[in-house]
C-alpha cells in the first residue's frame, strides 16, 4: 500500500492542499497542469515554471491558471495550450503569443490593462531580428534575437527572400528547407508564416478574450497586436478603452489569412488598422484576411481621423468583412480605403449610424484599385456637410450596390478623379448639390460644374446651372423632350430632328 501511495505522489502531488507550492496535475481535465501550484512572485512566473516542469517529466503542455495579477510576461512553446479561469486579471506586463501553434481560452476572464508601457497588451508575433551566417540550408546566430522562439514551420527572411524553417536547434542553430546561399553575419527576420507549411496548423489561437485599458493612456498601446503572423483565428474578442490618439483596438500588420470571428470594440480610439512593413528584405502588406462580425464602437480621436482604416501603412488588400457595425463614433470618417495600398476589400452587409460628421466611407484609391460596399445602411451623421460615400483617386474604382442611406446626408457619395459602379442605392434625403458627382434621393445626377441631369413629368421651370439637362418624360412632340440650361436659371428647348 505504502508503494501505490508514493507512486500517487510521484504523478499526481499532493492534491490535498492547493496552496502547497507543487505541481498539482489533474487527468480528470486532460491533464492540466495548475499554474498557482508553482512556485513565483505572479502568475506570468508561475506559468512559465508549469511550462518548464511539463518540458522536463515530458507532459503535453496544458496549463490552467486562476485570477491574479500578471507582472511577468511568460511564453507559451509550441504546441502549448493555457486556459484562464472567470475571474479579474490585472495586467501589469504584455502578453505575448510568440510560438506558433499554441491555444490561448478566456472563460469570462476578464484582463484588466493599467500600466502606461507603450506597447500592445496583447501581442501576436515574432518580433525576432537580428544577423546570422548562412550556409546552404544551414543558419547559425550571430546576434540580436537568438532561435529559442523560432518554431518549425515559421519563415526565415532573409537577402530579398523567404525560407521555410526544418527544424530547430536552440538557441543558435536552424535548418531551412531550401538553402540560402553563403552569408555571413546578414540580417534576418523572422516572421510567423507559413511557404511549404511545415509543422503548419492554426498559428495561434484566441478564443474569448476581454480586454480593458482602465488608466495609462498617456502613450499609444494597442489592445490586441498581430504582426508579421499567418492563420491567427480569433473567436470572440472584446477590446474597450484604448484611447490614446494612436492605439488601435485591433492592429494588424502583415498579417495575412487571419480569420477574426466576432470582434467587439468600445470606446477606443480607433478600431482597426490594417497595413504592412519590411520584414528583413520582404515587404510584409494585410491581405487576404476575413471578418465575420465586426463591431466598432463609441470610439474617436483616432490620429488618422478614421474608425477603421485600411492600408495608410503599407498594403491591405483582398480582405473581406462580413458584417460590419459602426456606431457612436466621434471620428470624422469612419471606413477608409487609403490611397498607400487598399485594394479590392469587400465589405458585405454593415450597418453605420450616428458618426462623425465629415464622411462615412472614404475612398482614397492607388490607381487601378477598387474597393466595395455591398449591402448595407448609413443613418444619422453627427453634423452637416456630410457625405455618405466619397471616391478620390486618378484610376481608381470603387463598387457601390443594394445600399439605403436614412436621413441626415447632405450628399449619397461623390466620385472625385475616380470612376465606380453604383447598383440600387437608395439616398434617402440627401438633396444637395454641387460636388463632382452626387446621386440625389430625386433621381438628379449632380455633375462637377453644378450642374445637372434630370428627369420627370412636365416642362422644368425654376432656377438651373448652366449645362443642366432636363427630360421630360410626358412629351407630347419632339420638341418638349428634351431642355438644356442657358443661360443661367433658363430652361430652353432642345429640338430632337425627326426620324426619316
Amino acid at each position: 500500500m505504502k508503494t501505490i501511495y508514493v507512486l500517487f505522489l510521484v504523478l499526481f502531488g499532493n492534491a490535498t492542499s492547493h496552496s502547497q507550492r507543487g505541481p498539482i496535475v489533474s487527468t480528470s481535465t486532460n491533464q492540466q497542469l495548475y499554474a498557482n501550484a508553482f512556485a513565483g512572485s505572479d502568475i506570468g512566473a508561475q506559468i512559465t515554471n508549469a511550462v518548464s516542469y511539463a518540458s522536463t517529466n515530458s507532459l503535453t503542455c496544458n496549463i490552467r491558471v486562476t485570477p491574479g495579477t500578471i507582472s511577468t510576461t511568460f511564453q507559451l512553446p509550441q504546441n502549448c495550450s493555457i486556459y484562464f479561469a472567470p475571474g479579474n486579471y490585472t495586467v501589469a506586463a504584455q502578453i505575448w503569443a510568440a510560438h506558433r501553434d499554441t491555444n490561448w481560452t478566456f472563460d469570462h476572464a476578464i484582463f484588466i490593462d493599467a500600466y502606461d508601457a507603450g506597447h500592445p497588451a496583447f501581442l501576436v508575433g515574432k518580433q525576432c531580428s537580428g544577423t546570422v551566417n548562412t550556409s546552404g540550408i544551414t543558419v547559425t546566430y550571430v546576434s540580436g534575437c537568438n532561435f529559442n522562439q523560432v518554431d518549425v514551420g515559421d519563415i526565415f527572411n532573409i537577402a530579398g527572400g523567404q525560407y521555410n524553417i526544418a527544424s530547430v536547434t536552440p538557441p543558435d542553430t536552424l535548418t531551412l528547407v531550401a538553402p540560402a546561399g553563403t552569408n555571413t553575419s546578414v540580417p534576418f527576420e523572422i516572421t510567423m508564416g507559413g511557404v511549404s507549411y511545415i509543422g503548419q496548423s492554426q498559428t495561434v489561437t484566441i478564443n474569448n478574450l476581454t480586454l480593458y485599458k482602465t488608466s495609462g493612456t498617456t502613450t499609444a498601446t494597442d489592445g490586441l497586436h498581430i504582426e508579421g503572423a499567418s492563420d491567427v483565428r480569433v473567436n470572440n474578442a472584446t477590446v474597450e478603452g484604448f484611447s490614446n490618439a494612436g492605439s488601435y483596438a485591433l492592429n494588424m500588420i502583415g498579417s495575412i489569412s487571419d480569420y477574426i470571428f466576432g470582434f467587439k470594440t468600445n470606446s477606443n480610439a480607433a478600431c482597426l488598422n490594417m497595413g504592412g512593413r519590411k520584414f528583413g528584405d520582404r515587404q510584409y502588406d494585410s491581405n487576404d484576411n476575413s471578418f465575420f462580425k465586426l463591431d466598432c464602437a463609441s470610439g474617436g480621436g483616432s490620429k488618422n481621423g478614421a474608425t477603421m482604416i485600411l492600408g495608410a501603412s503599407g498594403g491591405a488588400s483582398g480582405n473581406n468583412f462580413y458584417g460590419l457595425h459602426i456606431e457612436g463614433n466621434t471620428n470624422p470618417n469612419q471606413i477608409e480605403f487609403a490611397r498607400k495600398g487598399a485594394c479590392r476589400n469587400r465589405v458585405f452587409g454593415f450597418w453605420e449610424e450616428s458618426n462623425g460628421a465629415a464622411k462615412g466611407s472614404t475612398w482614397e484609391n492607388l490607381s487601378g484599385c477598387q474597393n466595395g460596399l455591398y449591402g448595407g445602411w448609413f443613418d444619422h451623421p453627427n453634423g452637416i456637410d456630410s457625405t455618405a460615400m466619397t471616391t478620390s483617386g486618378s484610376g481608381s474604382y470603387s463598387i457601390l450596390e443594394d445600399i439605403d442611406l436614412g436621413s441626415g446626408y447632405q450628399y449619397g457619395w461623390t466620385f472625385s478623379a475616380a470612376t465606380g459602379r453604383v447598383f440600387n442605392v437608395n439616398t434617402g434625403t440627401a438633396t444637395n448639390q454641387g460636388n463632382p458627382l452626387n446621386i440625389f434621393n430625386n433621381g438628379t445626377i449632380g455633375l462637377v460644374s453644378g450642374a445637372t441631369i434630370s428627369s420627370a413629368s412636365g416642362i422644368p421651370s425654376g432656377s438651373c446651372s448652366v449645362g443642366s439637362l432636363y427630360t421630360n418624360t410626358g412629351a407630347s412632340s419632339t420638341s418638349t423632350v428634351l431642355y438644356l440650361c442657358y443661360p443661367a436659371n433658363t430652361w430652353n428647348p432642345v429640338l430632337i430632328p425627326r426620324a426619316h
